[in-house]
């Protein structure tokens, strides 16, 4: 809901009037109960009218006095007192004028006799000033809360909107280290092939390359994805990885309906695709190996599995691209997301788990 001086001022004249009517109705109902209790008499047509006059009184005062402390609120306490005496004054003079020509022009009187008329005026006069110097004050105090409330809420929309700046500004600066990363090793492996006469395969290749990157800039705006486009972008990956292992690659990718739709970094799993074949596979391209993907979600907690044939090797620093990956993850799920890396009966897993 917003709260705003801006959505007042739209509304403001009936935003008053509503409020200030609701608040008489409470005064007469309270009045109406206790009088039952107590059964005392009361003269209803002048008590309502006193309170009418004292609310659209109020009423008429509530918007210019907000739009005055709207652009220039009191800075001293001098200032807000001097403010809530001047208030008090003005609603006391237009609330006696008020009663005094319903007293005239009602055909009742109010079910006052003419010599009644002039004492109960100059009583309004005398004591209505107390009573809306109380609520003045109460509407100075409520006004100055009510802005240090939007002051607040402003402050942290702009913190808010700094960090996602940020986090925006680090997300894509991560992802253009990941994507030369890539390029360059496949590039390399695309002269290799020319060097050794496949240029076909070259060209092949070369093609898939420029495919790969056309559907990675389609997201270049988003930094979160659904996982089945990021699994698209690795079939694209490995379709490459595929021609570099010709038929001793085996690759299988599954992903559970229910974790399609799941949110990751985009290009999240390049970079460890990419691990799996420069520090597994590659060492053992005379052999016959396989290269896994799996995702499920289980308990809440999206699971995805990259896993490669071969051992672990324990005298491999951590590059560019799995700090990449911890780094991406932190800054969008914080502590809920989490990188690790393990060998199992002859695998090495690297495995993404994110917390819903």
């Amino acid at each position: 809901m917003n709260l705003s001086f801006d959505t007042f001022r739209k509304n403001s004249w009936t935003a008053s009037f509503l409020f200030w009517q609701v608040s008489a109705l409470v005064f007469i109902l309270h009045r109406y109960f206790t009088n039952l209790f107590d059964q005392a008499t009361l003269n209803w047509p002048a008590y309502t009218a006193s309170l009418e006059a004292l609310h659209v009184s109020l009423t008429l005062i509530t918007v210019p006095v907000f739009r005055r402390l709207s652009s220039r609120p009191p800075g001293s306490f001098g200032t807000w007192f001097l403010y809530s005496i001047v208030i008090a004054i003005a609603i006391s003079l237009l609330s006696t004028i008020l009663f005094s020509l319903l007293i005239l022009f009602t055909p009742s009187h109010l079910n006052f006799s003419p010599d009644e008329w002039s004492t109960r005026i100059q009583r309004s006069l005398l004591l209505s000033p107390l009573i809306t110097w109380v609520v003045s004050v109460v509407m100075l105090v409520g006004f100055s809360a009510w802005r240090f409330f939007q002051q607040h809420q402003s402050q942290l929309q702009r913190e808010s909107k700094l960090r996602e700046e940020l986090t925006q500004a680090q997300m894509q600066m991560l992802r253009m280290q990941v994507n030369p990363h890539f390029l360059f090793n496949t590039f390399n492996t695309i002269a290799m092939m020319i060097r050794t006469g496949r240029s076909t395969e070259a060209n092949n290749m070369l093609a898939m390359v420029a495919d790969l990157f056309r559907s990675s800039l389609q997201n270049r705006n988003h930094d979160l994805v659904p996982l089945r486009e990021e699994i698209k972008l690795c079939e694209q990956l490995l379709n490459i990885e595929r021609m570099r292992f010709a038929d001793r690659l085996e690759v299988k990718l599954t992903v559970d309906a229910t974790a399609g739709e799941s949110k990751v970094p985009a290009l999240i799993l390049q970079p460890l695709i990419e691990n799996a074949f420069k520090h597994g596979l590659m060492d053992s391209l005379s052999e016959r190996q396989s290269f896994h993907v799996h995702a499920a979600i289980a308990d809440t907690t999206l699971c995805i599995q990259i896993k490669n044939t071969g051992r672990l090797k324990s005298n491999i620093r951590e590059g560019i691209g799995l700090k990449n990956v911890k780094e991406r993850l932190r800054i969008s799920f914080g502590k809920n997301a989490e990188h690790s890396l393990s060998e199992e009966n002859g695998w090495v897993i690297s495995k993404i788990e994110i917390k819903s």
